[in-house]
């Protein structure tokens, strides 16, 4: 069930990795 939820946070890391 926190499956998506991890998903979700690898995605948002990703996100900030190229914000960055």
């Amino acid at each position: 069930m926190c499956s998506i939820h991890s998903e979700i946070l690898v995605q948002q890391k990703k996100l900030l990795k190229l914000y960055v």
